[in-house]
């Protein structure tokens, strides 16, 4: 009876609620947008005297790479005045910010003659960004949860021209709705450089049709696939077989083969010759398998003692590219990184995800070696290292289509840019 007085109460209060909710808060986002696309319009009458005022807010140094291109070809840009807000990392469950100078050192260390902002200051009081006046803000994750609100995407919409540069590769078949694309973030966004047009497709049918017109979803490549195509390997003596298993076993984040797998894959080195196995798990994959009851504490650390005296490493390098530099083969999980390792001309054998995927992974995968089991593993890692690499030329077209269509991400990006902040 209770189940049955609840889901009338979904349907005839939470359900209209809710839509109300939706549409009166989409609409005040709107005028945000509106307010501020008309305050740049009069700003932009002194275009000749000033430089536009860009800004990157990082909290993860792990995810800047997909940022990085556009960031370095603003900076040495003149028409361009490019800061980095360094965010502290903020548990969102005690409400405290922690590791205040990992960011900032982070990208002191990278870009020396970088203009770096303290997001939090001293006496632990966030900066009100609005005091910046910045024409355009980059966003590195579509997480608002995860900043102090004053710097959420949210808020800053309503006196800047927010952007968004995907962190990940559109793995997955986009759903209609806005579940897929982080609601509450992405209908704050002005400008979202998407790296999929049917991810385009899905946020424009998503939202109310007199609302679109404040937003820009466009596809103009996305520059970490060209970096990891810029990218060249570096000598190395044995031949490396890099495995990235992935964290959760739930298809809908991508699924795992880590159980099945772990035992047999850090044996292989021993199993061929010359051969040495990177391991680079997910961050989040000992976590998970000891809460959900997959492995204990002492499981975690006989495993990593396991694979050490069979000869692993365990990589811990902050940039994956860089840990691609020196491995021949990726066995892996559905991951945004076998794009990356893909893209440098290396053969990738996936493990394949229960899940509907996107048109664009399907065709990546076409030029993979997909194995279904441990012994396609072996089989495919024995035909490769034996010189048998047939997947080769079918990567060698994907990347050639891709690289004709989207020579220069980052500079197309610039010049949108522009032109949007000399036109609109």
């Amino acid at each position: 009876m209770i189940s049955k007085i609840k889901k009338v109460v979904h349907f005839f209060v939470d359900r209209p609620l809710n839509r109300i909710w939706d549409i009166v808060s989409t609409a005040k986002i709107s005028a945000h947008l509106s307010d501020v696309r008309r305050q740049k319009k009069e700003e932009r009458k002194g275009f000749s005297k000033r430089k536009i005022r860009v800004a990157f807010i990082s909290q993860m140094p792990e995810v800047w790479g997909q940022q990085s291109s556009t960031y370095e070809r603003l900076a040495a840009d003149d028409r361009f005045e490019v800061e980095i807000v360094c965010v502290p990392q903020f548990d969102i469950g005690d409400r405290k910010f922690k590791n205040y100078k990992a960011v900032k050192d982070y990208f002191k260390t990278r870009y020396p003659d970088a203009v770096l902002v303290d997001a939090v200051g001293r006496d632990k009081k966030v900066l009100d960004l609005k005091d910046k006046n910045y024409d355009y803000v980059f966003y590195e994750r579509p997480y608002d949860i995860y900043l102090p609100k004053s710097l959420r995407c949210s808020r800053m919409c309503r006196y800047t021209k927010t952007c968004y540069i995907p962190y990940s590769t559109p793995d997955f078949k986009p759903e209609p709705g806005y579940n897929a694309f982080e609601k509450e973030f992405y209908r704050n966004v002005y400008i979202g450089f998407q790296n999929a047009e049917s991810n385009i497709r899905v946020l424009y049918d998503s939202m109310y049709k007199r609302h679109r017109k404040y937003h820009h979803f466009v596809n103009l490549g996305y520059p970490l696939l060209n970096d990891a195509a810029a990218t060249e390997s570096i000598p190395h003596e044995k031949y490396v077989i890099m495995w990235t298993p992935r964290w959760s076993y739930d298809a809908k984040v991508g699924g795992s083969h880590f159980l099945e797998y772990k035992d047999t894959i850090i044996n292989l080195g021993n199993e061929f010759d010359d051969t040495k196995i990177l391991a680079r798990p997910h961050p989040f994959t000992y976590t998970y398998m000891v809460n959900n009851g997959f492995m204990t504490e002492k499981d975690v650390e006989d495993f990593k003692k396991k694979a050490l005296d069979n000869g692993v490493s365990f990589d811990e390098n902050k940039s994956v590219i860089d840990s691609f530099k020196a491995a021949d083969i990726l066995v892996t999980d559905l991951s945004s990184i076998m794009w990356l390792f893909f893209f440098m001309g290396k053969p990738v054998i996936y493990c394949p995800c229960d899940y509907p995927l996107s048109d664009e992974v399907n065709k990546l995968i076409d030029a993979m070696y997909v194995a279904k089991n441990v012994e396609d593993i072996r089989t495919y890692i024995k035909e490769i290292i034996s010189g048998n690499d047939y997947k080769k030329l079918d990567r060698q077209k994907f990347v050639d289509a891709y690289m004709k269509k989207n020579s220069d991400p980052a500079g197309a990006f610039v010049d949108y840019l522009v032109k949007d902040f000399s036109e609109r």
